[in-house]
């Protein structure tokens, strides 16, 4: 039988219909900084255009941000530092990638933590240690995301098996994808289920990978998660779709589309998966939802709550 294909468009949809709902109920209209430092990767204007358009229709205060590339460090603090300040602004985001000479890892600490709402901060990312003796105050939107995904698939891995399948070269340049890898994915996951992160170039990185009942792909390479990589009835999830470039949209011929492509050849998978939720499409969707109700509920926090974060 034919994996089922799940997508998480419906999905983003219920999630953000929630952020609505929870921000009129608490009489809170959040405010998003959103920031942009000009980079060369072609989906960085795409996702600031996707994210502003994505935060004015769930009623949020937008104020875009979009900086040369050619900022250097202490500019970008210094309108951080002036965010932060500003009583106005709930929740300030910096999109990436960011140039080489901008270190995401000095930007998430200059942001106020009642403002950071992807729990990526140093003070959010500390209490998903073990030894944090501190309730979570954010999970990080990315494993948030994919436990909203199994749970409207009716997907529970408690006791199973999990994999997440990487790119060494992603993981090893990108500080927030081998954080929300290594800590952040398992740290949302029950905690009997076990779970490792497999480079795919191990050298039994296949064998792995086919041991999963719940697969979680992050690569850089289209489509090279095939059918032989795949436990049979497995949940196989892909999450970083690959830019191959633009097509025209079939809507309006004068508007360029970014053209996506996921590490799981879905034909192929699909032959011995359970379910698969592909790139582009799957993850992507609920992260924006997701997001949106980490906006409402940092929003909140912070107004009722005016002790700041730190010191964690």
């Amino acid at each position: 039988m034919p994996a089922r294909i799940a997508t998480g468009h419906a999905l983003k949809r219920t999630l953000l219909d929630q952020a609505a709902r929870t921000a009129k109920e608490a009489d809170v209209v959040p405010t998003v900084a959103l920031l942009r430092v000009d980079h060369d990767d072609p989906m960085l204007p795409v996702n600031f255009r996707l994210h502003q358009k994505l935060f004015a229709d769930t009623g949020f205060q937008v104020r875009p941000y979009e900086l040369a590339a050619s900022t250097d460090w202490d500019t970008l603090r210094a309108l951080i530092e002036r965010l932060n300040k500003d009583d106005e602004v709930d929740v300030i985001l910096v999109l990436i990638p960011l140039p080489d000479h901008l270190d995401i890892r000095s930007v998430l600490a200059a942001i106020d933590p009642a403002k950071e709402a992807e729990g990526l901060h140093l003070d959010h990312v500390m209490r998903l240690n073990p030894l944090s003796d501190q309730a979570p105050t954010r999970i990080p939107v990315v494993p948030t995301a994919v436990v909203h995904l199994l749970a409207d698939i009716d997907y529970d891995p408690e006791g199973h098996e999990v994999v997440v399948l990487t790119d060494p070269e992603l993981t090893e340049t990108n500080p927030v994808a081998k954080m929300v890898a290594r800590i952040a994915a398992f740290a949302a996951l029950p905690p009997n289920a076990s779970g490792c992160v497999v480079p795919v170039t191990h050298p039994r990185a296949r064998e792995l990978a086919r041991s999963a009942d719940l697969l979680v792909v992050s690569l850089q390479r289209p489509a090279v998660v095939t059918a032989d990589w795949i436990k049979p009835g497995a949940v196989v999830i892909d999450f970083n779709p690959v830019f191959t470039g633009f097509r025209r949209s079939r809507k309006d011929p004068d508007r360029q589309l970014p053209q996506l492509v996921g590490g799981v050849d879905v034909d192929s998978a699909g032959t011995v998966a359970g379910v698969v939720v592909p790139a582009p499409g799957g993850v992507g969707p609920v992260m924006l939802g997701a997001l949106a109700q980490q906006i409402v509920a940092a929003t909140i926090a912070r107004r009722s709550e005016p002790v700041a974060l730190s010191g964690v």
